[in-house]
């Protein structure tokens, strides 16, 4: 992460005026401003940048209420500090290779997009690489169990002997129990002959009981690291690197969520960049400072 956010494109700003950082709405205000916004743009497609992380997801929320048939996405920032040993978790890297393989995508539907200001300086993966690391998987479809594991595997999930969280998966026999990592329940696949789909569940992972029959569900991806097949690696060894040198060596580049969003009309508080934007950045400098001194 740098102080570059990269251009916006052709993307056309607004913003929402407030009176300063002790006046700032309530999500449903910001939410409603929001939705009157968008009746003005050409293309329907609106990306803003909320002054907080707990903002973002309560203005998602009230998006949702507000708007139920349009798409209202929500992209969080990595729930680790910058440059940390630790990676963010799978549930965070699942939901966020999510929406920007969504971000990235031509919308036929109303769409907003929201974050917060650390989100949005967080560089994100190519659209490209991370489309590689989805699969569909459908009634009737013929799937080759130990191809799916190959993908699960470099695409960041872990293999288990039962599920228990986001981006976990488990393959006994027939029977192959998967977490995807953007969703609140796992997904288990029963194979019939010749390896053919014949049923798929949602189910509760702690009392592994079925909730509903599903017809069609999509597999993201668990991690912001797409491993290209056939290499050989070590999950262990590579997590004692911090992800943001990880993905700078993977990848020749890493685009800003401008970049993805490229035709989205951009929308964001006034005065923004006095509430949040020199603290995300002291942060992130601190942090920096901290890594080149261990």
């Amino acid at each position: 992460m740098d102080r570059e956010t990269s251009n916006a494109g052709k993307a056309k700003q607004c913003e929402l005026a407030t009176g300063g950082e002790a006046d700032t709405p309530p999500a449903a205000a910001v939410a409603a401003a929001l939705v009157s916004a968008l009746e003005t743009t050409r293309n329907g497609d609106m990306l803003h940048i909320a002054s907080s992380e707990r903002s973002a997801a309560d203005i998602t929320q009230a998006l949702r209420h507000f708007l139920p048939a349009a798409d209202i996405l929500y992209l969080p920032p990595w729930d680790c500090l910058p440059f940390d040993r630790v990676w963010p978790t799978r549930a965070t890297m699942g939901q966020r290779v999510s929406v920007v393989h969504a971000v990235a995508a031509a919308t036929k539907r109303p769409r907003i997009t929201v974050t917060s200001v650390e989100s949005a300086l967080q560089r994100v993966p190519p659209p490209s690489a991370i489309g590689q690391g989805f699969a569909t998987l459908q009634i009737g479809q013929e799937v080759d169990p130990r191809a799916l594991r190959v993908l699960a595997e470099r695409t960041g999930y872990v293999v288990d002997d039962r599920v228990d969280e986001p981006g976990e998966m488990a393959v006994r026999g027939d029977l192959i129990d998967i977490f995807p990592a953007d969703r609140d329940r796992p997904i288990r696949v029963v194979l019939g002959p010749g390896g053919t789909i014949s049923e798929l569940k949602a189910y509760d992972q702690i009392t592994q009981r079925s909730e509903r029959s599903l017809h069609r569900v999509v597999v993201g991806p668990a991690s912001e690291l797409m491993l290209e097949s056939g290499n050989e690696f070590d999950p262990a060894a590579m997590r004692t690197i911090p992800m943001e040198e990880r993905l700078v060596s993977h990848y020749s580049d890493l685009p800003a969520l401008f970049d993805v969003a490229s035709t989205a009309n951009i929308c964001f508080l006034d005065g923004l960049e006095e509430i949040s934007l020199a603290r995300v950045l002291d942060l992130i400098e601190e942090a920096w400072r901290g890594r080149r001194q261990v």
